[in-house]
């Protein structure tokens, strides 16, 4: 029986790729792209993860988005495109980073060339949805650390309000106590006088 071939592993794993869309989509949002967008082609294509879609407005919007994108996953990832297409004419922008491939559209060409359309069998991400999400996520969170911590003092207020009124209910105890103690003595005194006045008078 002939032994399976050997299938290579991506040492990075998928993860790695998704971290290089979430780079690609903030840098895009940063220069203000529009309809920006993940295509998970994994399953489908083969050769890379995800194409990465934005649209700039014009020419000049279309560099700048590509520029920022490759220069904030040259900081941020360390990764370099293996190669880079369109940049001249700025209408449709490719760059290439194996694991991703960034299409930078202006607004024709992306009608014309529609790959969302093409791929629409691959799972779609929506840079915006992501960023509200996670903006959400992080607004709930701080919430419920400041409801968490307002609850904590709260709770450390009425503890020590009860110890308060424990401590004064206690003193106000032995206070009465010892009124009770002291009218009981007094009586006491009290009633051995007049004993001893009895006894002096039968006596006399």
């Amino acid at each position: 029986m002939a032994e399976p071939k050997e299938q290579a592993i991506d040492p990075k794993g998928k993860d790695a790729s998704r971290s290089l869309v979430k780079i690609a989509f903030e840098a895009a949002l940063d220069k203000k792209a529009a309809d920006v967008m993940a295509l998970d082609v994994s399953e489908l294509l083969g050769v890379t993860d995800y194409f990465v879609l934005a649209t700039g407005s014009n020419e000049r919007q279309a560099q700048a988005i590509s520029d920022e994108i490759e220069k904030r996953l040259r900081e941020d990832a360390g990764v370099k495109p293996r190669g880079r297409e369109g940049l001249r004419e700025a209408k449709w922008i490719l760059l290439d980073y194996n694991d991703i491939v960034v299409h930078i559209f202006q607004p024709d060409f992306r009608a014309e060339y529609r790959l969302e359309k093409l791929w629409a069998q691959a799972e779609k991400l929506r840079a915006d949805t992501a960023t509200v999400v996670g903006a959400v996520a992080g607004a709930v969170a701080d919430a419920n650390t400041a409801a968490d911590t307002e609850a904590d003092a709260v709770a450390d207020v009425v503890a020590g309000a009860n110890t308060t009124a424990d401590t004064e209910a206690v003193a106000d105890t032995a206070t009465a106590a010892a009124t009770e103690t002291d009218t009981a003595v007094a009586a006491a005194t009290d009633t051995e006088t007049a004993t001893t006045a009895v006894a002096d008078t039968k006596t006399a």
